[in-house]
């Protein structure tokens, strides 16, 4: 359906496909405000509609199939990106995401919830600093859901605006909840570009998924949390004294 609708809209595949997920985004926004770079006609977007409840069909059919989790958008960014990926983005196979969650989070006891996050209440949270599509981050959830724990809350980050609304859709479509940062983790950890807060279930209809974009970045635990280490390694430094320089006395064989 993605390549005839590349057809149709004389576009490539690749167009489609991001241009699919801010369509998927955009329905799912509890507060939506019109998109000035959006410049389809209303009979495309009939085409989008179809296109966004085919993956939902396809979705509700392999998450049966292949377990708690299944990220589609994955799997076909990387089939468009076979022939050579500009941008050196090459996901890591659901398996090993797998594997890493098992590894990582222990059968057996609960994990104790560590923080407050506003409506979310009391979670454990998980972070993924380079997220790409999510699926580290959906795997982990997938493995809390599993054992019956409480959901934990997921952190995306990713320098790619593209990857945030892949994940963004990701995690609404798997019931998680969180959010999903775009910035340079690395560089400028503190500063936000543009990011959503997922499932919010604050709004009038308790239950329904939602992709909430939030350009304040002092709603983001993530952000937070950088911004805590810091101030609190800078109290460290002001309040440790420097050490005095120890001596060296001269070597003797006597």
């Amino acid at each position: 359906m993605m390549v005839s609708a590349a057809n149709m809209f004389g576009k490539n595949k690749r167009d489609i496909f991001f241009d699919l997920l801010k369509f998927i985004v955009g329905n799912f926004e509890p507060f939506p405000q019109p998109d000035p770079t959006w410049h389809y006609k209303k009979e495309q977007n009939v085409v989008f509609h179809n296109l966004m409840c085919e993956y939902f069909r396809v979705m509700g059919e392999k998450v049966k199939e292949d377990g708690m989790w299944y990220d589609a958008w994955g799997d076909l960014f990387m089939s468009m990106n076979v022939a050579g990926n500009n941008k050196g983005q090459f996901f890591t196979p659901s398996g090993l995401c797998d594997l890493m969650a098992d590894i990582s989070i222990k059968d057996g006891a609960e994990p104790l919830p560590t923080h407050v996050i506003g409506a979310f209440g009391k979670r454990v949270t998980i972070s993924d600093c380079s997220c790409g599509s999510g699926r580290n981050l959906l795997a982990a959830h997938a493995k809390f859901v599993k054992n019956g724990w409480r959901k934990p809350y997921l952190v995306a980050e990713d320098i790619d605006i593209d990857c945030c609304r892949m994940t963004a859709v990701n995690m609404m479509v798997h019931g998680c909840y969180g959010e999903v940062i775009c910035h340079n983790t690395l560089a400028e950890p503190e500063t936000l570009r543009m990011g959503y807060i997922i499932n919010e279930g604050l709004y009038p209809f308790p239950g329904l998924p939602t992709i909430r974009r939030c350009d304040e970045a002092s709603r983001y635990f993530g952000i937070s949390v950088m911004r805590h280490r810091r101030e609190a390694a800078s109290d460290k430094r002001d309040t440790e004294k420097p050490e005095s320089p120890k001596l060296q006395g001269q070597l003797s064989l006597w």
